[in-house]
């Protein structure tokens, strides 16, 4: 039986994917994840479509939400990759990635802007 979150397989199916995450980080307060998702359809000749924005919700990231363990999936197919991580180690990944992006966009707006013909 075909999950909620599971591939279309046939016309006329739905399933529903998390289209936006935002990371709410206040100075002094519960930081937060607000999950967006949409409800897809698949149309004959038309692929799969958006159906439906759904509702949004949050999930405050609590010491105890940030200690629960749970199974690493590939982001392309959903599958089980056969390893667990906790709420902290996924966030530490995270806030490294973000990071990451700050430091490269930062390095690349620190090189010098030659034009031709200038000396």
């Amino acid at each position: 039986m075909r999950g909620k979150y599971d591939q279309i397989e046939a016309d006329g199916q739905t399933r529903t994917r998390s289209q936006k995450q935002t990371a709410v980080t206040p100075s002094g307060g519960i930081p937060s994840i607000e999950i967006c998702e949409q409800e897809m359809v698949k149309i004959a000749g038309n692929g799969e479509v958006v159906l439906r924005e759904t509702p949004a919700f949050s999930v405050n990231l609590t010491p105890t939400r940030l200690a629960k363990t749970f199974p690493l999936r590939n982001p392309v197919d959903d599958s089980l990759l056969g390893q667990t991580v906790d709420g902290n180690q996924a966030m530490a990944f995270y806030y490294s990635f973000i990071r990451d992006c700050q430091l490269e966009r930062d390095a690349l707006a620190e090189q010098p802007i030659v034009l031709e013909g200038a000396e």
